[in-house]
């Protein structure tokens, strides 16, 4: 496996057991050239204390740098990605693309 650093994009709303809290985050990288942010694919948030924690601190994470690992990376996007932790360390703008798909 690999681990990649993703950008979150949004939360989307759980289901069932998770219906109260955060279900999955969209990530994707920054697009230099036009300030935008392209979306990859959707990983789940980790555990339910991690879940309960990006519903909570929303507002302020959204647009937070995240790692993930993934089977495979292709060149658009990432085979099974799994959240591994929040990066506060990283900034929205190292991640772009040719970070993410450099190996590809």
């Amino acid at each position: 496996s690999r681990r990649q650093r993703q950008m979150c994009i949004r939360d989307r709303q759980g289901r069932g057991k998770y219906i109260d809290t955060v279900g999955a985050l969209s990530i994707g990288y920054y697009d230099p050239t036009t300030g935008n942010i392209k979306h990859i694919s959707q990983v789940n948030c980790g555990t339910d204390a991690e879940r309960n924690m990006w519903r909570d601190r929303w507002s302020e994470l959204k647009g937070s740098v995240i790692e993930v690992k993934c089977q495979e990376v292709t060149e658009t996007s990432l085979r099974h990605p799994v959240y591994i932790r929040l990066r506060e360390d990283k900034t929205a703008e190292m991640c772009t693309k040719d970070t993410i798909f450099k190996e590809v």
